[in-house]
């Protein structure tokens, strides 16, 4: 069974998001409970369920890291260090 990370809405449906393993999320529809696709957390990677769903699945995974979804981590050359 997959962990729910939450529900993000994109164009009034719904999503559900679950952590699928490490670093990749699945995206279902919440309506008719039906798979989107999948991302990487750092966006990376996005794969479709079909090629109609991939614009609208590109939104749902910006959606879902920008209001704390998932699991992100920066990677060392993308860590800024704050100043004293």
């Amino acid at each position: 069974m997959q962990r729910a990370k939450g529900m993000v809405q994109v164009d009034g449906t719904t999503y559900r998001i679950s952590w699928a393993r490490l670093h990749v999320y699945e995206v279902v529809r919440i309506l008719d409970n039906q798979v989107v696709g999948w991302f990487s957390s750092d966006l990376s990677t996005i794969l479709a369920a079909n090629a109609g769903d991939l614009a609208t699945l590109r939104n749902v995974a910006r959606q879902a890291v920008q209001k704390g979804k998932t699991s992100w981590t920066p990677r060392d050359e993308e860590f800024i260090e704050p100043h004293p």
